[in-house]
């Protein structure tokens, strides 16, 4: 039999483009970093004022994550594709994720616009694009699984989190504002669960999961809605009521998308249980990242940046998602066995001639 077929390498000119931008990536926000932090608190590189919509005093803070986090992804990126590593395309989508993020906040947080900030934005939307590429064309799963699943659960995270701000700034009340974030959150776990659908290496129904994983979303948000409701009412239970209530709400919100999406998958591979302690695992890291944007947001914060910065958080959230139900993917034994057959196999030892 002869041997699999090695999975495809990004073509020469992606590979070395993404080579070029993720260094120029790395060097700019690395000098840029060191330099804020040279200058933490002064004038002399970037003005002080700048800072005041901000919750930053100094520069320090912002110049040691545009350094380390910003910089040094697209590095360790760089030096991947340099060196054609298995994983080069997924940390070039780090890398340019990151970037993306860091210019999309910066601009929130600052309620302001420059030119070089349009610059790097597009810098890391490319590097972004690029990899996104090489990853749905690698033919490996986990690679496919971070773009289709990080994507269909930032772009579903848009729907709530879009209904929450608007709610807020409309005036409505409390329960009217719960109500549209539950109207919306069944469009998060929709466009979650068709990045799955499409990103799992099963026949499964893809319309039905993404349905099922729409359904466990809607439980899962009207019941986290309908108790902050409860508890923040003129009549709030006591303590004995709402402790337990927590709870409660705590463990179905766990379990709520991958009990459903259970429903579908029981069908297809062996102990599909499992999915559902991954999920719920996937959640407990994940979730608190959407609320990053909390500290630097308040009433006084204009809508456009309110969403942004939403927006923001709800792409961290989905990236580790992504990355922790990946984790439990994989070790479904349908998937599993999908894994092996799709490992290209290792290159035959050159036959040895006589002399």
């Amino acid at each position: 039999m002869s041997p699999s077929p090695a999975a495809p390498q990004p073509s020469p000119p992606r590979r070395w483009s993404l080579v070029v931008l993720t260094l120029l990536s790395a060097l700019s926000a690395i000098s840029g970093g060191l330099a804020l932090v040279v200058w933490a608190s002064s004038d002399d590189f970037v003005p002080l004022e700048v800072l005041e919509p901000t919750v930053f005093e100094t520069f320090l803070v912002p110049g040691l994550v545009l350094m380390g986090v910003v910089g040094g992804t697209s590095l360790v990126a760089a030096i991947a594709e340099l060196r054609r590593a298995a994983a080069a395309a997924e940390l070039s989508l780090l890398a340019g994720g990151t970037l993306t993020v860091w210019i999309a906040a910066e601009v929130a947080m600052m309620r302001g616009f420059h030119w070089l900030q349009g610059l790097y934005g597009v810098l890391g939307l490319a590097i972004l694009s690029l990899a996104a590429a090489a990853c749905l064309r690698s033919g490996r799963l986990r690679p496919r699984w971070t773009v289709l699943v990080t994507a269909g659960e930032a772009v579903g995270y848009l729907a709530p989190a879009t209904a929450g701000v608007l709610a807020t700034r409309a005036g409505l009340t409390e329960g009217q504002q719960a109500l549209a974030v539950v109207l919306a959150g069944p469009i998060e776990g929709l466009l979650l669960g068709l990045g799955q659908a499409f990103a799992l290496p099963l026949p499964i129904r893809r319309l039905r999961y993404a349905l099922w994983t729409a359904l466990g979303a809607g439980v899962v948000w009207a019941s986290v809605m309908s108790t902050m409701v409860l508890a923040g009412g003129e009549a709030t239970p006591s303590p004995a009521v709402l402790v337990p209530l927590g709870i409660a709400v705590g463990a179905i919100g766990l379990v709520a998308i991958g009990g459903a999406q259970w429903l579908e998958l029981r069908h297809h591979t062996a102990g599909a249980g499992r999915w559902i302690a991954w999920t719920a695992l996937a959640w407990v890291i994940a979730l608190p990242l959407s609320f990053t944007p909390g500290p630097f947001v308040d009433e006084t914060t204009p809508l456009a940046a309110n969403l942004v910065l939403w927006v923001c958080g709800g792409v961290l959230m989905a990236y580790a998602m992504a990355l922790c139900t990946w984790q439990g993917a994989r070790r479904l034994p349908a998937v599993a066995d999908a894994l092996r057959t799709s490992a290209p196999a290792p290159d035959p030892a050159p036959a040895s001639s006589d002399a």
